[in-house]
């Protein structure tokens, strides 16, 4: 197969990822379980950072995603799901990360 090919059938492939993972939201699957898994099929996957980011999505132990993992909760109710999202969504580790226009000095 050529290059052209194999790099055709790999665009091919992308949209049914993005379904795939719409579809597993919608199901209720755990966000962080999303994410690593995302992040896991992005090219940080081969990083030496790659652990520390894990453990960003992951959460401190006492964190609310931490305890879910632990607890081997694939399925979330929708309580579960929204505190969760929100959680991650105010952590300053995930803030400094994500935004690069966080002034955190402020």
């Amino acid at each position: 197969m050529k290059s052209h090919e194999r790099e055709m059938e790999a665009l091919s492939f992308l949209p049914k990822q993005k379904i795939d993972k719409v579809k597993k939201k919608i199901a209720g699957v755990n966000p962080v379980l999303i994410l690593k898994q995302e992040l896991s099929e992005s090219t940080h996957a081969t990083k030496k950072y790659y652990k520390q980011l894990v453990a960003t999505i992951t959460g401190p132990p006492e964190s609310l995603r931490h305890k879910l993992l632990q607890q081997k909760k694939t399925y979330l109710d929708v309580e579960e799901q929204v505190d969760c999202l929100i959680e991650a969504a105010r952590d300053p580790d995930v803030l400094g990360r994500v935004w690069l226009g966080w002034s955190a000095y402020i």
